[in-house]
């Protein structure tokens, strides 16, 4: 099983890659956005950090 560490590592790399190659094809909204934010919210759950919708603590009115 691999540590936080090597998983949050791992990821980044999938990341950079996957973004790369979205570059690379030419790949334009909205399909390259959808991509990227669905990446970069697996990146915030591996971290641990907010998550969209969640409590942050203010409340809007």
């Amino acid at each position: 099983m691999a540590t936080k560490h090597e998983a949050e590592a791992a990821l980044y790399t999938a990341i950079a890659k996957v973004t790369e190659d979205l570059e690379a094809e030419g790949v334009r909204s909205p399909g390259r956005a959808k991509a990227l934010e669905s990446l970069a919210l697996a990146y915030r759950y591996v971290l641990g950090g907010p998550q969209p919708g969640g409590s942050s603590g203010s409340r809007a009115e």
